[in-house]
């Protein structure tokens, strides 16, 4: 016999106007089956055209899309820095290509074309990496979403803006360094060439650095090494601070939400859940799990479903097909029972004495009644029944769907059942995967055997897998967005030290011909890179702080919060 009509209404209107427009013609369906004989309970009707797990989708690709915008825009600062080092290593050259009439114009030309050609070499070398690196992502996200993808191409707009970007996004960064380099007088070029950065101890960082000297040969000259380009100091210790903050940032929130996962989990004291395929009377369920060897305890609590008022005979809510996401449930718990133990965020937890008093999880509250307030009175529809209630407070309650929680006399009332159940929550004397397995099977066998459906019966634990998959998809998108801007800073970091090198060459040299080793030059060098790094590793903490607010607001919204 069947039980579940699937309809399909074809798009017109506006995008505002298709919910109304979806439920006015279920409404016409159901009223057209009921004047036939047919027993309609409840329309579901999700969000149009919104995959459930479409708002951690967008999260995910909001958060990739941002942070590697962030990583093109440093790369590309990256890239004028290095740009401007090699101008000023070709001081010399563009003075004698000028003395021998060489034009601003040529010059720039000259330097436009090797950067163009930089980018777009690195452009086309970036595109099969990315749609490698693309299909694969979006392989892992979707699996962990449990998305079904229709396609892996790469869209040609994708590609296209891609090109675009590794191309114009440089040329658009170095052009005021090309200008500025390629339009000074040959006398600037020349002198520029033979004197290179003013002598140690012109400013009044380095004049306060040279009274403050170290007895540490090797540290004062990574000192004077480090200042004596400010504004590449400044640059790399930025780029490096940057990545290091959202490299930071990014390994906090993933691990934050893993975190999350594991409180969720904490407030549950049971081994496994059964759901009865529809309401049993509780004497019977009692009777058929007496003398179950596996089982230790059982609560046994009833559910129903809950939609909001709706003019009309007929009521509709927002779940999906699967019964879970968009669901809104009111379920009857004992005020006392160590089974389940939520923290109440607003208000008071239930009483033994409540009959009109109801506890919202925090789903509920930010999806179904979002309009709320604690002490004030609520009204739900349970079995076509509109119920005025005092909502009592509010719990953090991760992991289930929208819930309502009411005493059995508060069910009573709302529903209009009682000595029924059609949840059982079970603890186990053995509280290992094993034990748990063994529980799941007796208790499905013996349910069976008197005649009792189940609709479904699993460990705990696997509602604990469930949830890391929702949690572990932004956790790894976070992950690899700390890696990407752990590349770049290192990268920005190499850069640095190597341009600095370049640029000693002839002092170095020096150094070596007035009796300096090879060992402490590569310590100047190394110290060098240690001041580097300690300086970010300021300028990453101070930077972490705001990032990691940022993504715990963003990121979180996709999670309920405690208000």
């Amino acid at each position: 016999m069947l039980d579940l009509l699937k309809i399909v209404v074809g798009e017109r209107g506006q995008p505002s106007e298709r919910r109304a427009r979806i439920e006015a013609v279920a409404a016409d369906v159901g009223m057209t089956l009921r004047a036939r004989g047919v027993a309609v309970t409840r329309i579901d009707v999700p969000p149009p055209l919104r995959h459930p797990h479409q708002s951690q989708m967008e999260t995910a690709t909001s958060l990739l899309m941002t942070f590697s915008a962030i990583a093109l825009v440093l790369a590309a600062i990256l890239t004028a820095a290095m740009l401007g080092t090699i101008l000023a290593q070709h001081a010399w050259q563009i003075g004698v290509m000028k003395t021998l009439g060489a034009g601003d114009s040529a010059l720039f030309g000259m330097y436009l074309a090797m950067t163009l050609a930089i980018a777009l070499a690195a452009t086309v070398l970036a595109l099969g990496p990315a749609a490698f690196a693309a299909r694969y992502l979006a392989t892992v996200v979707s699996g962990l979403f449990g998305i079904g993808l229709s396609s892996l191409d790469v869209p040609w707009r994708v590609a296209a803006t891609e090109v675009v970007a590794g191309v114009v996004l440089p040329v658009a960064v170095v052009w005021t360094t090309l200008v500025r380099s390629t339009s000074v007088t040959v006398r600037e070029a020349i002198d520029g060439a033979q004197h290179g950065p003013a002598a140690f101890g012109t400013t009044r960082l380095e004049a306060w650095l040279a009274r403050r000297s170290t007895r540490s040969r090797t540290l004062r000259l990574a000192v004077r090494n480090l200042v004596r380009r400010p504004g590449r100091l400044v640059l790399v210790v930025a780029l490096l601070g940057a990545s290091g903050a959202v490299f930071v940032s990014a390994s906090a929130a993933a691990a934050g939400m893993r975190a999350v996962v594991e409180d969720g989990m904490s407030h549950r004291h049971y081994d496994v859940e059964a759901r009865l395929s529809q309401p049993e009377s509780a004497a019977d369920v009692a009777e058929a799990l007496r003398g179950v060897p596996e089982v230790e305890g059982v609560d046994a609590s009833v559910s129903a479903a809950v939609t909001s008022p709706h003019e009309g005979p007929i009521q509709f809510t927002r779940a999906y097909p699967d019964g879970g996401h968009g669901s809104f449930a009111i379920t009857a718990v004992q005020p006392a029972t160590t089974f389940l133990r939520l923290p109440v965020t607003r208000g008071r937890w239930l009483r033994d004495t409540d009959t009109d008093a109801v506890v919202l999880n925090e789903v509920a509250l930010a999806q179904q009644l979002p309009g709320a307030r604690v002490g004030r009175d609520i009204e739900l529809s349970v079995n076509g029944r509109v119920t005025r209630l005092k909502l009592a407070g509010v719990v953090s309650d991760f992991g289930n769907p929208a819930t309502a929680y009411v005493t059995r006399a508060g069910f009573t009332r709302a529903a209009g059942e009682a000595g029924r159940v059609t949840l059982l929550r079970i603890v186990t004397r053995r509280h290992d995967a094993a034990g748990r397995a063994a529980a799941v099977e007796a208790v499905g066998a013996r349910l069976a055997a008197e005649g009792i459906a189940l609709r479904g019966v699993a460990p705990v634990t696997q509602f604990k897998i469930i949830l890391d998959g929702h949690a572990q998809a932004l956790a790894q998108t976070l992950s690899a967005v700390a890696v990407l801007m752990a590349l770049v800073g290192i990268l920005a970091l190499g850069s640095a030290i190597g341009s600095g090198v370049m640029e000693r060459t002839r002092e170095i040299g020096i150094l070596r011909s007035v009796g300096a080793s090879a060992a402490l030059v590569g310590r100047m060098v190394m110290t060098e890179g240690l001041l580097y790094g300690a300086l970010s590793w300021l300028a990453a903490l101070t930077l972490a702080v705001p990032i990691t607010v940022f993504l715990d607001r963003f990121v979180g919204t996709q999670f309920p919060r405690p208000g």
